[in-house]
């Protein structure tokens, strides 16, 4: 368990990096999934509305980790992986990658949540509290 605040913050920075990495990756992902010409894929309109809800909670996995939000990732983990992300991680196809990134959004969501630092501010909300 690491003690001084340098290996906290090298921990904090690397649960964003991951909330950030998987994040793009699963949107970069479900986006090539949708308009990239791929016949594995045969889509109706629920299914593109769901690609398109995943597409949606994959930036919102970017901005909760921007802001730190630990809480807000790990229930998107939970809300994108266990009915879609768990799913695709079974088929042999490169769209089981989404599911690996979506397990990223747990670790970030732990790391961010076990190392976040005590006097972490949100760099939006620093001003109006002046």
């Amino acid at each position: 368990m690491p003690e001084n605040t340098n290996q906290i913050n090298i921990f904090f920075k690397l649960g964003q990096f991951i909330g950030i990495a998987s994040g793009s990756l699963a949107a970069i992902l479900w986006m090539m999934s949708l308009w990239a010409p791929d016949t594995t894929f045969t889509f109706n309109i629920a299914s593109t509305a769901v690609v398109l809800l995943m597409i949606v909670l994959s930036i919102i996995i970017i901005v909760a980790t921007l802001k730190a939000h630990a809480t807000a990732m790990i229930i998107i983990f939970g809300i994108s992986f266990f009915p879609i992300g768990l799913y695709v991680l079974g088929v042999p196809h490169w769209i089981q990658w989404v599911g690996l990134a979506n397990i990223g959004y747990l670790m970030a969501g732990v790391l961010i949540w076990r190392f976040k630092p005590i006097d972490y501010k949100d760099s939006f909300t620093a001003s109006d509290q002046e």
